[in-house]
């Protein structure tokens, strides 16, 4: 029996995944929240999504809802393809309706599995937690009813909870999308997300072009000079020390310019340079932009708080954590993934290890 899938969410990963699922012949519902619904509108008239660009066509839509209920019932896989801090919304409502043997996929992961693990074991549901470092499409919903495939990823890395599922977990994805490889575990997917490297850098140390354009520039080819690429190198050496102290040796934000995009270049500035795709994408309008909003607490955060407990330094990651936070008069610190909210306060490395796996 084909894989049927429910993606959860409204935004340019959802409407990316689902039309995408679509248009490769399987059965997709789509969900929203009802408070955005509107969201779904023109799919809904349309009975899909189109794609353009890099991927072009109609991916159909089975149903397309704001009952969590009607989403997710006779589906295999869960797309849950929402910012960090809407995840938990979102996992919460699916939970009630969970069914034995469903894939809850998290695109991208931001340690999904660390805050949801206990919600499952309760639920006595047979589900099995996966994430993956980032979302496989670059994604732009430009007008309603359809989304832009400016780039794809030719490689993703991907975990589960449990770790003995994996294979499994990846044989279902690669049913759709063949670019799915696996992870250690899941905290060494969250560990090699490199969004907050280069978006909370830039967006921080671009503030004043940002507010003073609404972003009417490239924020990757103009805004990531040389020497802001200095910054970025600087903040990626520091999450690349956090991930060797857990034993893993995760890619930089160079290599991962060349596994999924397949760019090369001498360093990150004329890697950058090389992309099309970043460079035309333009810039936040506002620093109240995901770049910020949340990278910063699911990505920055998280980097500091594990560095701290397990003594790596990361001053880097702090200073921009703390412009990110002064910006925007948000606590990051506070309001972010640290030690306590992620359940591993007093876990040792081996504990956190075990614990998702």
């Amino acid at each position: 029996m084909k894989t049927k899938f429910a993606v959860l969410g409204g935004g340019n990963a959802a409407f990316a995944f689902a039309g995408h699922a679509g248009l490769n012949g399987f059965e997709v519902n789509l969900y929203e929240d009802e408070r955005f619904a509107k969201n779904l509108d023109e799919v809904k008239k349309n009975g899909g999504i189109y794609l353009k660009d890099c991927i072009s066509g109609f991916g159909k839509i089975s149903k397309t809802t704001s009952d969590m209920e009607e989403a997710v019932k006779g589906t295999n896989i869960i797309i849950i393809a929402v910012p960090e801090f809407a995840q938990r919304a979102m996992f919460e409502k699916y939970i009630k309706h969970a069914e034995d043997g469903q894939i809850v996929a998290f695109f991208p992961g931001n340690y999904a599995s660390f805050k949801f693990k206990k919600l499952v074991e309760e639920s006595k549901k047979d589900i099995i937690l996966a994430e993956a470092s980032s979302i496989p499409y670059g994604a732009r919903k430009k007008e309603p009813g359809s989304v832009d495939i400016i780039g794809l990823k030719h490689k993703l890395h991907v975990a589960s909870v449990p770790y003995s599922k994996n294979d499994y977990v990846l044989e279902k994805l690669n049913e759709f999308n063949n670019v799915f490889i696996p992870a250690k575990n899941v905290l060494e997917v969250s560990l090699n997300n490199p969004n907050f490297v280069v978006h909370c850098t830039a967006t921080a140390l671009n503030a004043g072009w940002i507010e003073s354009t609404k972003g009417d520039f490239s924020l990757y080819w103009q805004g990531m000079s040389p020497s802001v690429c200095n910054v970025l190198e600087a903040v990626d050496a520091e999450r690349l020390a956090v991930a060797s102290e857990f034993g893993y040796k995760i890619l930089s934000e160079r290599d991962f310019f060349e596994m999924y995009y397949e760019i090369t270049g001498d360093s990150l500035y004329e890697v950058i340079q090389k992309s099309e795709n970043h460079g035309k994408s333009g810039a936040p309008s506002s620093l109240k932009d995901r770049y910020i909003e949340e990278d910063a607490p699911a990505g920055l955060t998280a980097i500091v708080a594990l560095g701290k407990k397990f003594g790596v330094s990361t001053p880097v990651c702090e200073s921009i954590l703390t412009i990110c936070s002064t910006l925007n008069k948000t606590d990051y610190y506070k309001l972010g993934l640290n030690t306590k909210n992620l359940g591993i306060e007093n876990m040792s490395k081996e504990d956190i290890i075990k614990y998702v796996s």
